[in-house]
């Protein structure tokens, strides 16, 4: 018996530069949870980047590529990125010239701005926000990096870390998340609320 539905959100609950999902989409969710069976949105973006959609309700939040995991009002898992891997992969990408976005549950920001990095947020209808007091910001739980790069540049990014990874659907920018998460990582972490 089917008791949990995951659903990425860009290129499946919405089409690529869409904001609102089909009528036939909402009508197929709204199926499945009259049906019992609880809906999960799962996807690399952040809490804050998630969508709220009209007429239909999710049981439970999997962002971050499952490094923060929310069922209601209630978390269920949390894994932010190692501090010291953190503070290194930043300074990486500032040897590199690359600006880096950090995110949280309160936050997502920048310490600068580059055209991929700007092309990756629209992708979810995002828009970079330069904090001044980013290295303040720095000192709290992020949960996820991004930065404009490319595969070649991974090894480069990641340089003196031991407990992270990049995360990739494009060529021109990633997510850098704990080496231990991942969507599935975080399904099979915390049982995913079937209880």
């Amino acid at each position: 018996m089917i008791k949990i539905a995951f659903f990425d959100i860009d290129g499946t609950l919405l089409k690529m530069g869409c904001k609102e999902p089909t009528d036939k989409t909402v009508k197929a969710l709204n199926s499945l949870h009259q049906n019992g069976i609880l809906l999960c949105m799962a996807t690399g973006r952040g809490y804050l980047s998630i969508p709220k959609f009209k007429d239909i309700t999710f049981d439970v939040l999997l962002t971050f590529n499952g490094s923060y995991v929310m069922a209601g009002e209630k978390i269920i898992f949390s894994n932010p990125l190692n501090n010291n891997d953190k503070h290194k992969i930043i300074q990486n990408l500032n040897k590199m010239n690359r600006a880096a976005a950090i995110s949280n549950e309160h936050f997502i920001v920048t310490n600068g701005t580059d055209e991929h990095l700007e092309e990756y947020f629209k992708f979810g209808n995002k828009t970079l926000t330069i904090a001044d007091n980013f290295d303040e910001l720095c000192k709290e739980d992020i949960y996820q990096i991004m930065c404009a790069c490319r595969k070649e540049e991974y090894a480069q990014i990641l340089q003196g870390t031991e407990n992270t990874q990049i995360t990739a659907w494009w060529d021109k920018a990633a997510d850098i998340i704990p080496l231990n998460c991942g969507k599935g990582n975080a399904v099979n972490a915390d049982g995913l609320i079937i209880q």
